[in-house]
């Protein structure tokens, strides 16, 4: 077996962070590491070698949605169209993406997770700026 190569190394970090995306919107911030880890089929101990805790994990895994939803935002404004156009593609795209069922869930546990949570709370304020 050995050690992977990076590009599969990259690929068990998404497919980690695949798994916690489910886990959190199925369960909220009650998933467990081990409910993780079976889910993504590694044991803890490769997550919390990516992930030092279930915040880290949490934590990721939101700046990689929020990196996926810019990504997606850009896109739409692109292209040749008047700005008022732009900007109503850019916006049709935030809707869209915001009410995912899936997105939805997970903004609702963050919300949560903020308010009670100082160090959620501290980068949520960062993820907000």
């Amino acid at each position: 077996m050995g050690r992977p190569t990076l590009d599969e190394a990259a690929s068990l970090t998404d497919i980690i962070l695949d798994a916690a995306h489910r886990l959190f919107c199925d369960k909220g911030y009650g998933a467990s590491m081990d409910e993780i880890a079976a889910a993504s089929d590694v044991t803890k101990l490769t997550i919390y070698r990516r992930f030092p805790s279930k915040e880290a994990l949490l934590m990721a895994m939101i700046d990689r949605e929020l990196e996926r939803f810019g990504a997606l935002t850009s896109a739409a404004g692109q292209g040749d169209a008047p700005p008022m156009d732009a900007l109503k593609q850019t916006m049709w795209a935030m809707f869209q993406f915001t009410l995912q069922p899936e997105n939805l869930k997970i903004s609702r546990l963050l919300l949560i997770e903020a308010y009670t949570s100082s160090k959620v709370q501290s980068r949520f304020n960062d993820w907000v700026e």
